[in-house]
C-alpha cells in the first residue's frame, strides 16, 4: 500500500478549517462527517423523520399555505411517519423506502399523492441549511395517479337513485355534486370552510361558490341549473354546513348504497357533466357550472355521446319520494 502523507497543504487546511466552520453547533465530528460523506449520507443534522415531518409541515403553513394545502401534507405523510417516525431521517434506505411505498395496500392515486407528499419532503429537507439529508431518495416514485384519458365513466341513473334514497344526512351535499356539479372538495374540503347553505339561495335558484373554497380560487355563480338540484336540498340556517361532515364521507355513504358496482374517479362531476352535455345543446352553459376555464369544446370532446337523451331525462327527473 502506498504510504500516505498526512502533512496538510495551506489549501487543506483552509478547507479543514471550513469544514469545523460549518460543523459548529452540530454533535457532529469532521471524521463522521467524512464517513458520511463516503456512505453518500452528507446531513450535517441529525433528527428523526417524525420531526422532519413535523417541520416540514409547519414550514408549509409559514410560507403562507392554504390551510387545506398544509392539512394535505400532514394526511398524505401520517403513514410515512408511522412507519419511519422513529429513525433518523438521513439513515432512511433507497430501497426499503421505495418498497414500503409500492406495497402499500391502497388505492394507486391514494400511493401517488403519498409519494409526492414524500417527495415534498426529501427537497425540502435537501433545501435546509445544513442539509437534513444528502441523496433525493424520492427519484423513480410514481408520483401520479391513474390516467383520466379516454372515456369518461359515470353513474348510471338507477345507481344515482339508489344513492339518494339512502343519502340520508348527505342527501343536499349529494344533491349538489350530482345535480349541481359542484366539486366535493368546494362542497367540504380539507381545511376549507364549508359550503354553507346561506350561499346556496334556494329561493333564488343561485348557488354560489366563494373563492376561499373554489378549486381555481376564483369565486363562482352557478345559476339556471335544471330544476332537479332544488328538488333534494334541505334547507336550513344560513350558518349551518350543507354537509354535516367533509365531502369524503358523503361519497362513502354513496359508494355503500351501490356496494359492488364500480365507483369510477370523480364520479359526481363526470355523471353531472354526461347527463347535462346529453340534455344541453349549450356546452359553454355545462362549462358555467362546472366552473371550467377552458373552451366548451374540451366537454364535447369528454362527454358527448356517452348517454342519450332519454337517459338523461330519466336523470334530470329524478325526484324525492312525496
Amino acid at each position: 500500500m502506498a504510504r500516505i502523507d498526512f502533512a496538510l497543504s495551506p489549501a487543506l487546511r483552509a478547507d479543514a478549517r471550513a469544514a469545523f466552520l460549518l460543523l459548529q453547533g452540530t454533535d457532529i465530528s469532521l471524521e463522521e462527517a467524512a464517513r458520511r460523506a463516503v456512505r453518500g449520507r452528507r446531513a450535517l443534522r441529525r433528527i428523526l423523520v417524525s420531526v422532519a415531518a413535523d417541520e416540514f409541515v409547519r414550514s408549509r403553513l409559514l410560507a403562507g399555505r392554504r390551510a387545506w394545502t398544509v392539512e394535505w401534507y400532514e394526511q398524505k405523510l401520517k403513514m410515512f411517519v408511522a412507519k419511519f417516525g422513529a429513525r433518523f431521517f438521513d439513515e432512511v434506505d433507497r430501497s426499503e423506502l421505495h418498497t414500503w411505498l409500492n406495497g402499500l395496500p391502497v388505492a394507486i392515486g391514494t400511493r401517488a399523492g403519498i409519494a409526492r407528499a414524500v417527495r415534498a419532503l426529501w427537497r425540502w429537507g435537501l433545501a435546509q441549511e445544513p442539509q437534513l439529508v444528502a441523496v433525493d431518495l424520492t427519484v423513480g416514485l410514481k408520483t401520479t395517479g391513474p390516467s383520466n384519458a379516454g372515456e369518461a365513466k359515470f353513474l348510471t341513473v338507477p345507481e344515482v337513485a339508489q344513492i339518494m334514497a339512502a343519502a340520508g344526512p348527505y342527501r343536499s351535499a349529494l344533491a349538489l355534486m350530482l345535480f349541481g356539479g359542484v366539486r366535493p372538495e368546494e362542497v367540504a374540503g380539507w381545511g376549507k370552510e364549508p359550503l354553507r347553505w346561506r350561499q346556496v339561495r334556494v329561493e333564488d335558484k343561485v348557488i354560489r361558490i366563494p373563492g376561499e373554497i373554489a378549486k381555481t380560487g376564483k369565486p363562482r355563480l352557478i345559476e339556471e341549473l335544471p330544476a332537479a338540484v332544488w328538488a333534494w336540498l334541505e334547507p336550513q340556517g344560513d350558518g349551518v354546513a350543507v354537509c354535516p361532515a367533509r365531502a369524503r364521507q358523503a361519497i362513502l355513504a354513496a359508494q355503500r348504497a351501490i356496494e359492488g358496482a364500480d365507483w369510477p374517479h370523480d364520479a359526481t362531476r363526470h355523471t353531472f357533466a354526461t347527463y347535462a352535455m346529453a340534455a344541453a345543446s349549450d356546452a359553454g352553459q355545462v362549462a358555467t357550472w362546472l366552473g371550467h376555464e377552458g373552451v366548451p369544446t374540451m366537454l364535447h370532446r369528454h362527454y358527448r355521446g356517452l348517454t342519450d337523451k332519454a337517459s338523461a331525462a330519466q336523470f334530470w327527473d329524478l325526484r324525492p319520494p312525496s
